[in-house]
């Protein structure tokens, strides 16, 4: 038993833990109104009886935090990839990082979703098994993503990998712009005479 219970629920990794945060999360009362409903929305969405010290923290950007939490919520709760995908990629880069509180935190939100206690493991391990074929390819983008130069979307690492393979498809060609291109300017003429 360690000094924190969170460590001994821990996969094998190299685990990096602050004995405190980074950036102390706000305070309750500190909070505007504004501040505090989005909290109760985030609890009550999530289920829990308390807020997660990553939103509180993310209060102290005061005005931009509604807007800040419902693009976090667009990220978690919508897209292509199911919810126990995503946590089981949360869960990979939080063991390949050695995030602590990012494990404890995801780790029961996988079981939630679904992801199998053996997933978990190979989303915590060197070289995974799996007799999934979309787990190892999930696995396998997820550490490409965190190897390669930063930003991941880069055009020298922009890849997409094709559900249910480990094979790499042509990238996406970039989307049209949805907003409208300017027309170029035309030369005011000074009118003759």
């Amino acid at each position: 038993m360690t000094e924190h219970p969170v460590l001994d629920d821990l996969p094998p990794g190299d685990w990096h833990h602050l004995p405190r945060a980074r950036v102390e999360p706000a305070a309750p009362r500190s909070l505007g109104p504004t501040a505090r409903l989005v909290l109760r929305l985030i609890r009550r969405r999530a289920r829990v009886p308390r807020d997660h010290n990553v939103f509180r923290t993310l209060a102290r950007l005061r005005g931009i935090f509604p807007a800040h939490a419902v693009f976090l919520s667009q990220i978690l709760l919508k897209g292509r990839l199911p919810v126990a995908e995503k946590e089981l990629v949360i869960l990979r880069v939080a063991w390949r990082q050695g995030c602590v509180y990012e494990w404890s935190l995801h780790s029961p939100m996988a079981t939630a979703a679904g992801v199998p206690e053996q997933h978990k493991r190979a989303a915590a391990s060197e070289s995974p098994r799996s007799d999934d074929p979309r787990l190892g390819a999930m696995v396998a983008a997820t550490d490409e993503i965190l190897a390669s130069p930063w930003p991941p979307c880069a055009p020298s690492s922009r890849r997409r990998w094709t559900p249910g393979s480990s094979r790499r498809t042509a990238p996406r060609p970039p989307p049209e712009s949805p907003w409208p291109t300017r027309r170029p300017r035309t030369p005011v003429r000074a009118p003759p005479g």
